[in-house]
């Protein structure tokens, strides 16, 4: 085991995921998380996937609707279910001074932006009802379910490693040829146009992946928090919104499938 495995391993990491039964704060697509994809829900996916993490110890699904929370428990995965925006109702019996001393990666060593009311909720239950005390989050959408326990490990070890950074999330690369339809004209109009003559003095645009990690830097960086990334294929970034991204999403993970099986039979 490296160094930095071991360093690692000092934390309680755990992958927290947030699911809707109705899909959307605007209600469309209920159940989405529950798509069938090559044979398995949405979730079902991303729960494997993290449960394949060597540093994850815990998978927990927040959500306040008992058919997605029956899917989640057969997977072996731990419910909040109480809806993990409402306040806390659960008394802190903790001092964060503790964390900061022996674990200053954690989250309760400094102010972070989990703190909301969802975090502390989780933080809290775990810690009362679980007796198991999370130090870092890493976050991972139900919606996004093409990320893979490696790529999980590779963002978990690249927050370690940066000692200034608070958060550490995966990007790929998309077009930078983007376009806008103004509204009053009805005719597109290129966002980077004064760049248009010459490709490669385009601003390089990226989306966000399936995983993002937060935790406390080691080190209080000066100019505020600090982000660290890594790169990942663009399947790993299908995000499902409607039946159209679920097709892609199936063609990009039938490929994985058969890449998969092509190198068992070898």
């Amino acid at each position: 085991m490296t160094e930095l495995e071991k360093e690692i391993k000092r934390y309680n990491i755990i992958s927290l995921t947030g699911v809707r039964a109705t899909g959307s704060q605007y209600g469309k697509h209920p159940y989405r998380c529950l798509w069938d994809l090559c044979g398995k829900p949405l979730i079902q996916w991303m729960i494997e996937a993290v449960q394949g993490s060597k540093y994850i110890d815990k998978v927990v699904v927040a959500t306040e609707d008992r058919k997605i929370a029956d899917v989640v428990e057969k997977l072996g995965a731990t419910v909040v279910i109480k809806p993990f925006w409402m306040s806390l109702d659960i008394p802190h019996r903790y001092s964060l001074n503790k964390f900061a001393e022996k674990k200053p990666r954690s989250l309760r060593a400094k102010d972070s932006s989990i703190h909301t009311s969802a975090g502390w909720y989780i933080l809290s239950y775990l810690e009362e009802l679980e007796s198991y005390d999370p130090d870092i989050f890493l976050l991972a959408s139900a919606n996004e379910p093409l990320g893979t326990a490696e790529t999980a490990d590779r963002l978990i070890e690249a927050f370690f490693k940066d000692k200034e950074a608070s958060e550490a999330i995966c990007l790929y690369p998309v077009d930078g040829y983007l376009h806008l339809i103004n509204p009053k004209t009805n005719r597109p109009v290129e966002l980077f146009g004064e760049w248009s003559t010459d490709h490669q003095l385009k601003i390089p645009l990226y989306r966000p992946g399936a995983f993002r990690v937060c935790g406390s830097p080691a080190i209080m960086a000066s100019g505020g928090l600090k982000k660290v990334h890594i790169m990942v294929p663009e399947e790993e970034g299908a995000d499902i919104h409607n039946r159209e991204d679920l097709f892609k999403a199936g063609c990009y993970m039938r490929r994985r499938l058969e890449r998969e099986a092509s190198k068992e039979v070898k």
